[in-house]
Formats: C-alpha cells, sequence, structure tokens
C-alpha cells in the first residue's frame, strides 16, 4: 500500500507539473498572439497549440483532482444509509470507476494509433495529433492507480 502512495504522489506531482506548464505556455501564448494581432501580426497556430494544450492541462489535471479528493460529489443518497453501506457504496463505486477508465483509456490509445497511422495533423502548423491523446491515456492509466489506491485506503480523503 506504501509503495502505490508513493507512486501516486510522484506521478501525480510529475502530471501536475506537465499540466501546470502547459497551461502557462498557453497564457503566455495568448497573450503574444493578441498583442501579436493588435500590431497585426497574429501568430500562426496558436488556436491549434491552445486546442492540444488545453486537452492535456485537463486531461492531466484528472489524477491529481482525483488524489486530492477535489472533485464535486453530491451526497444525497448517502446521508441516509449507515456508515457500513456508504464504505460499501464508495468502494463499489471505485470499482466502478478502475473499469471505466481503463476501458477509456484503452479507446484513446486505440484512437491515438489510428491518428499516428493516418499521420493526421493539424492543418496549420502540421503537429500531429496522437501525442496529445497518449498523452491522456497516461493521465487516464495514473487515474486507475489513483483509484486503486483510494479503494485499498477505504476512500478516507487525504489532508
Amino acid at each position: 500500500m506504501d509503495l502505490l502512495d508513493r507512486f501516486n504522489v510522484k506521478t501525480c506531482s510529475c502530471l501536475e507539473k506537465v499540466a501546470g506548464f502547459a497551461l502557462v505556455c498557453v497564457t503566455v501564448l495568448t497573450g503574444c498572439d493578441i498583442v501579436g494581432r493588435l500590431l497585426g501580426m497574429p501568430i500562426p497556430g496558436t488556436y491549434e497549440i491552445v486546442s492540444f494544450s488545453g486537452g492535456l492541462v485537463v486531461g492531466l489535471a484528472i489524477p491529481v483532482a482525483s488524489r486530492d479528493k477535489m472533485h464535486v460529489g453530491v451526497d444525497l443518497l448517502l446521508t441516509s444509509v449507515s456508515p457500513r453501506v456508504k464504505a460499501g457504496l464508495e468502494k463499489f463505486n471505485r470499482l466502478v470507476g478502475i473499469g471505466l477508465v481503463i476501458l477509456l483509456a484503452f479507446s484513446i490509445v486505440q484512437i491515438g494509433n489510428e491518428f499516428r497511422t493516418s499521420g493526421e495533423v493539424s492543418p496549420v502548423i502540421h503537429v500531429p495529433f496522437y501525442p496529445v491523446a497518449y498523452g491522456i491515456a497516461v493521465a487516464l492509466v495514473a487515474e486507475v492507480f489513483v483509484l486503486l489506491g483510494n479503494l485499498l485506503e477505504g476512500g478516507e480523503a487525504h489532508e
């Protein structure tokens, strides 16, 4: 358990740093593009880079948010059940989540493979699509480990 927790902390920290770096780059690029447009010299491909980076920022933040329990939950049904039933339902929820995230990661890898084999690239700056799909798939695999860690620890929140 301790090994899985340390792995999750390091992985989430790395993903968070990459997402943060991408977000800073998008912010700087957008600002430069705005100034460039005012001067009649827009930066080609800004929309594409912002779109790719946005996908990465959101995708890479999923395991971090899940591990730190920053997601929104609605406990309307769980407030009226016993703590034992609530714990059981939370474990079941995590098991279902693990299964769904595994299927989602597998599907995104398949999409990335299709992008790679077809050679599909963005229209203006010709950046390939598949690295973004693979990056999101890596984040989803990390999410599986985070959910597994939550399941094994009993679902207690990290403070």
